[in-house]
């Protein structure tokens, strides 16, 4: 694990996923979303 934490550690995969967690949307896409925020944050 990297010394930053993963709340502060924004990159713009998590800041799409934050920007549609309050939108009207497929569970499976915003799944995916979640996903590549992850994914993206190794």
């Amino acid at each position: 694990m990297n010394a930053k934490s993963q709340a502060t550690e924004e990159t713009q995969e998590c800041l799409a996923y934050r920007a549609m967690m309050t939108a009207p949307m497929d569970p499976l896409a915003m799944q995916q979303l979640k996903t590549k925020c992850l994914e993206s944050r190794k």
